[in-house]
């Protein structure tokens, strides 16, 4: 019990961004996060949740430019990459003429995959995106990969399990690709 106690406080300064500069200074931690670097990462987060609320809302535009803000404040999280490919694919489907300097739907979820090669939501998108292009074996070896990432991800499970109950498996690339 002590044992886990001491790994959720640790945790939890990892992840909590003021703790984690707090315990960086008191122990003197190399590569520590400087006050513009931490307010930097502060704002791409909160203009990242500006932008998900934004792209729920359907105004993809308006997410897409928060994007690239949040991108350009921290370009080290992949997550911002994979929600910038969907929002630029969102806006493309509603016949806007959204465009990024960082690049088209499948290239940002290329670079948000070799970043983070798990990251749910980069698989997530790229298999509703092949999915909607019609390429149900590229989807279907997407969403499998969403469940590698999260098994629990309901969507995936439900979508794998109409394809494969219409006869529908990953083509011979992706198969090897999945082993």
């Amino acid at each position: 019990r002590a044992l886990q106690a001491r790994t959720e406080e640790a945790y939890e300064t990892l992840i909590d961004l003021r703790k984690r500069r707090v315990h960086d200074r008191a122990f003197s931690v190399p590569g520590g996060l400087n006050q513009p670097e931490l307010e930097d990462l502060f704002y791409a987060e909160g203009v990242f949740k500006a932008a998900q609320i934004r792209m729920a809302k359907g105004a993809n535009s308006d997410a897409i430019s928060l994007l690239e803000d949040a991108i350009s404040k921290n370009g080290r999280e992949p997550e911002y990459r994979s929600y910038l490919a969907w929002a630029l694919f969102g806006a493309g489907l509603a016949g806007e003429n959204a465009r990024s300097d960082l690049g088209g739907p499948d290239e940002l979820l290329a670079t948000a995959l070799q970043m983070r090669p798990k990251l749910e939501s980069a698989w997530l998108f790229k298999a509703r995106i092949a999915d909607h292009r019609g390429d149900a074996s590229a989807a279907l070896a997407a969403y499998y990969s969403v469940l590698n990432a999260n098994p629990e991800n309901d969507e995936a499970r439900l979508t794998i399990r109409t394809y494969r109950e219409a006869g529908i498996e990953p083509a011979k690339q992706e198969r090897m690709s999945l082993a």
